[in-house]
């Protein structure tokens, strides 16, 4: 396991120049590693591997799953991060760094649910995440110009905005972003 996630890691940085990641998107090697890893978790806990290793391996699986836009199976991975913290961090991570659409953001809400992931931490951070990232793009010493052009870093913050309000979360929404000051 170890050494799998050593490979992993220099595929992922490129620092293996005889393995590109092309060869491992093509591959099920991931998968393969990703389930058998749960599987050693679930049974025998972090004996085997450790829990480190074993959400590095589950944050490198759903960076791939989000990057093939296979957005409806990132919560079930998520799911299995051992600790609340690592979960929160990785998730927030995926929601303010890929772009949903309505109909998948209601999806990811509902398989949140089902799975009893903790959605108001997630949003919270991933909301601070964005203003934080955005935040020297819209300096509040200046005087403000308006123009009718929305550019990509506007929609990424109104689009974590979204997350909150689909889920019907308006206080928390606002919670978040007063704290940022």
């Amino acid at each position: 396991m170890a050494n799998a996630l050593k490979l992993l890691n220099e595929l992922l940085t490129g620092t293996n120049p005889d393995t590109t990641i092309e060869e491992l998107s093509e591959s099920y090697l991931l998968r393969i590693l990703v389930h058998f890893a749960i599987l050693i978790q679930l049974i025998y806990e972090d004996k085997y591997i450790s829990n480190e290793d074993y959400t590095a391996l589950l944050k490198s699986y759903v960076t791939r799953l989000a990057v093939l836009k296979h957005y409806d199976l990132i919560p079930i991975y998520i799911s299995f991060i051992p600790k609340d913290n690592d979960l929160i961090e990785t998730y927030s991570f995926v929601l303010s760094s890929f772009e949903f659409t309505h109909e998948q953001r209601q999806q990811q809400l509902s398989i949140m649910h089902e799975l009893n992931i903790p959605i108001p931490e997630v949003l919270k951070i991933t909301v601070a995440t964005v203003f934080q990232d955005t935040a020297s793009l819209y300096p509040v010493d200046v005087e403000i110009k308006l123009d009718q052009d929305v550019t990509s870093t506007d929609k990424k913050l109104y689009s974590s905005i979204y997350w909150f309000y689909e889920d019907g979360m308006f206080t928390d929404c606002l919670d978040a972003i007063t704290q940022l000051r």
